[in-house]
Parts: structure tokens; C-alpha cells; sequence
């Protein structure tokens, strides 16, 4: 949109260069022109590197930059169960009260 906003504006001011009078070429055309130059290259070129200076360090942080307080990152948490066993398992509860987990094949 800032693109097109210079453009058209600047078209507008094309027939401005045909008029008879140096004065109105000079200062009103040459005036137009570089002030809607000057604010699309203050929008898109000055302006972002501004704020990206002094804006935040990084809106997205890596994941492994992120841990919470007092708890090991995923990553680095072993799997308890090995991962050759392949076959699925029923859990159930023994006479106890406890879950006991038990290979499907077996029954």
C-alpha cells in the first residue's frame, strides 16, 4: 500500500511538469515529489530498522532455549519403557490394588 500510495501520488503530479510557469515545476512539483519520496523511504527503510534496534531481542525463542523452573528440559527425559518391546500391553489390576501391565500375547 505505501508503494502505491508514492506511485499514484507522484502521477498525479506528471502533468504539473507541463505547465508554462518555471515557479510552479520547481516548487510545487519538485517539493511533492521529494517530501512523498522522503516519507515512503521513511516508512519502509528508516522506520523498521529503528524499532528493530530498539524493539525486543527475539519474539520467537527457540525451544530449547525455554525450560521451566525446576524441571528438566523434554529432551534431555529418558523413556522408562524400552522401545524394542513392540508388542502392546493391557494393565490391570492385581489382587493388591496395583496396576500391573500385561503383554497382550499371553492371554
Amino acid at each position: 500500500p505505501s508503494l502505491h500510495g508514492m506511485l499514484s501520488t507522484n502521477l498525479a503530479l506528471l502533468p504539473i511538469l507541463g505547465s508554462e510557469f518555471e515557479f510552479i515545476r520547481k516548487y510545487y512539483f519538485g517539493m511533492l515529489f521529494t517530501m512523498t519520496f522522503l516519507a515512503f523511504l521513511n516508512g519502509m527503510l528508516f522506520l523498521p530498522v529503528v524499532i528493530s534496534l530498539i524493539g525486543p531481542k527475539e519474539l520467537f525463542p527457540e525451544e530449547n532455549d525455554i525450560e521451566t523452573e525446576g524441571e528438566a528440559p523434554i529432551k534431555d527425559v529418558e523413556r522408562e519403557s524400552d522401545s524394542s518391546n513392540l508388542e502392546p500391553e493391557k494393565t490391570e489390576i492385581d489382587a493388591n490394588g496395583s496396576d500391573v501391565s500385561v503383554p497382550l500375547s499371553s492371554q
